[in-house]
């Protein structure tokens, strides 16, 4: 049995107390950190997971993240205040899911727009544009998937900042977009025509 063999399945059943940086395959860092093996579960009630704030009523509880799924995949729940939702944009480097919690949104992808119920649930590939809004006059809330995990968490960490100061900084909302492969390509959506 090779190394490589050996070490990935010692990783498997050791817990990462146990691992020196010795029995971790080299990988060359430029392309991707090493990442340590978990095969624990994740279990998270309604409420627990750290939190970070757009706004002091626009928020994402985090669920697991890169670092907790082995790089699989980044989960949150957003809670959206009625009639609010992000600029149209594109992700270059990973797909999307949402699955509609509570409320009613209106979701906008690859220039279709649709008015989706609780339960509803939206695929988004990778480079396609997309956007949604809260329509309801209530927050409601999604639950949100990055597949592969990227880092998420610390796009909305840097993006919550900037958002919170006054006035808004515009380039410096453009430059953490870009450092994260998020590509703006519109304006939120409108409300919805009666």
């Amino acid at each position: 049995m090779g190394e490589g063999a050996l070490s990935f399945m010692w990783r498997s059943v050791l817990p990462i107390s146990f691992l020196s940086k010795s029995m971790l395959p080299e990988v060359e860092q430029k392309e991707r950190p090493v990442t340590v093996i978990s095969n624990l579960p994740i279990i998270r009630e309604e409420e627990q997971g750290e939190r970070t704030f757009l706004s002091e009523t626009w928020y994402q509880v985090w669920k697991a993240t890169g670092e907790t799924t082995n790089g699989v995949v980044d989960t949150w729940f957003e809670v959206v205040p009625p009639q609010m939702g992000p600029p149209e944009h594109r992700h270059a480097q990973f797909d999307e899911c949402f699955w509609i919690v509570k409320g009613t949104f209106l979701i906008k992808v690859a220039g279709r727009t649709v008015k989706a119920p609780e339960g509803a649930w939206i695929f988004v590939p990778r480079g396609t544009a997309h956007a949604f809004r809260n329509v309801g006059t209530e927050h409601g809330q999604l639950l949100i998937e990055a597949l592969p995990a990227g880092e998420m968490r610390q796009y909305f960490e840097e993006v919550g900042a900037v958002l919170r100061s006054e006035p808004v900084d515009q380039q410096a909302l453009q430059r953490v977009d870009e450092r994260y492969g998020i590509i703006a390509v519109g304006p939120p959506l409108e409300e919805e025509a009666h």
